[in-house]
């Protein structure tokens, strides 16, 4: 399948419509933090289990206004025949949505979702791309994004992207489950 590529910044109306792409993916392995630390994907083995990322009704897109101003986010999307095929949600300049690291001069990756019959043509990489642009319209100084250590795949694409690991914190979401916290940090521009 051939995918014709282009990225539109969206309204938050449309948070339903891209929360509706799913976000779930099989856990396999695990990174190694001590390798991870040292630059290196060495990945562990697990039990094999279905993480879905929608599963806490307070952690959706759709929940994120009744608990944050979103008023300078943005959603940048691409559509293929009207059909919403991946999104990324990004909150720059933001002093209420924080992650470890953040300033009021970070953009924040708070959400990433391509469709999982559209992956691995290229979405993710052109909505990486078009949200470091226009972050760094925005004056942003870096962009942030987190994730856990059993999103391998994640994690990959974020090095390949040129994000360097800023942060490891192990056991960061217990007691609901073991998993080690990453930040990943791409520099922008200085003021």
């Amino acid at each position: 399948m051939e995918i014709d590529i282009v990225i539109h910044r969206e309204g938050l109306e449309l948070l339903p419509e891209y929360e509706s792409i799913p976000c779930v993916f099989e856990v396999r392995s695990r990174l190694n933090l001590d390798a991870l630390a040292r630059g290196e994907f060495v990945e562990i083995p697990c039990e094999s289990h279905p993480k879905n990322f929608d599963a806490f009704e307070d952690q959706r897109p759709t929940a994120l206004p009744g608990r944050y101003n979103l008023s300078e986010w943005g959603i940048l999307s691409c559509r293929v025949d009207g059909k919403l095929l991946g999104g990324i949600l990004v909150a720059p300049n933001n002093r209420e949505y924080v992650i470890p690291g953040s300033s009021h001069s970070t953009a924040i990756l708070v959400d990433i979702r391509v469709h999982p019959d559209a992956r691995r043509h290229g979405i993710g990489t052109a909505l990486f791309i078009s949200a470091i642009s226009w972050a760094t319209t925005l004056e942003c100084t870096e962009i942030l994004v987190e994730t856990q250590d059993t999103n391998v795949s994640a994690n990959r694409f974020y090095a390949q992207m040129g994000f360097q690991l800023k942060s490891i914190e192990p056991m960061a979401y217990a007691p609901l489950t073991d998993e080690a916290r990453l930040i990943w940090s791409i520099r922008l521009i200085e003021h």
